[in-house]
């Protein structure tokens, strides 16, 4: 890229006749970066040469990827519930990342250069939008050799507890296995079941042998709440 050849000359420039540039710094790779997303970034360019492999990529796992520049783009894909948040980072010490999170439809869900002013990292966050495949896509800004590391992480949402009024109200086991004694807390009716799913029981929910019949209630904080 023209720019970019320029302001390293002039990076260049000034560091012998001063001192070295530091190239590890985030601002000084940025000198010259214009909108990561180009005309030739588009969707369907993407996926007309985009490299996924058929192993799948699962949540809270790091895959290390050695990019060359062809293809042009890199990806995995891995499989979530509708509702379920993603949290995906691409992160490099020798390359700047870009990234882009799709659905099964390849339907763009999210896209990120730099995740702040002091990194290079490409940082996207979100929910997905069906019980599908998604895929994360990644590349290098200059398009050039570089390691990237790629971290999913995710979880359910957690239960909504606002209320207004008592009735508002419902109880679920606060644990997944609450032993002899039930553990309950208090969400609004209707969130039972997603604060299970965020507790990620995976089915181990167990009945305790002796019943509680403390119902909840609408705190003064508008909260449902256990006595």
């Amino acid at each position: 890229m023209l720019t970019r050849t320029l302001s390293l000359f002039v990076l260049a420039g000034l560091a012998s006749a001063c001192q070295p540039a530091v190239l590890e710094d985030p601002a000084s790779l940025k000198t010259g970066k214009q909108d990561a997303l180009g005309a030739d970034d588009r969707d369907a360019d993407i996926w007309s040469k985009v490299k996924i492999p058929d192993q799948m990529m699962f949540f809270s796992q790091v895959k290390d990827v050695t990019y060359t520049g062809k293809p042009r783009w890199n990806g995995f894909k891995f499989y979530g519930p509708a509702g379920f948040l993603f949290d995906v980072t691409v992160s490099s010490t020798n390359g700047d990342a870009v990234a882009w999170v799709y659905d099964q439809d390849k339907r763009r869900i999210g896209h990120n250069d730099d995740a702040s002013d002091e990194t290079l990292d490409a940082h996207i966050a979100g929910a997905l939008r069906s019980n599908a495949y998604h895929y994360v896509v990644f590349r290098d800004y200059w398009n050039e050799a570089a390691t990237f590391t790629v971290h999913l992480t995710g979880q359910y949402p957690k239960a909504d507890t606002s209320c207004e009024r008592d009735t508002d109200c419902g109880r679920v086991q606060a644990v997944c296995c609450a032993a002899s004694t039930p553990m309950w807390t208090a969400v609004h009716k209707g969130q039972e079941q997603v604060y299970t799913d965020w507790l990620e029981c995976n089915g181990r929910v167990c009945s305790p042998s002796v019943t509680n019949e403390d119902q909840p209630f609408c705190n003064a904080q508008k909260q449902c709440e256990m006595p």
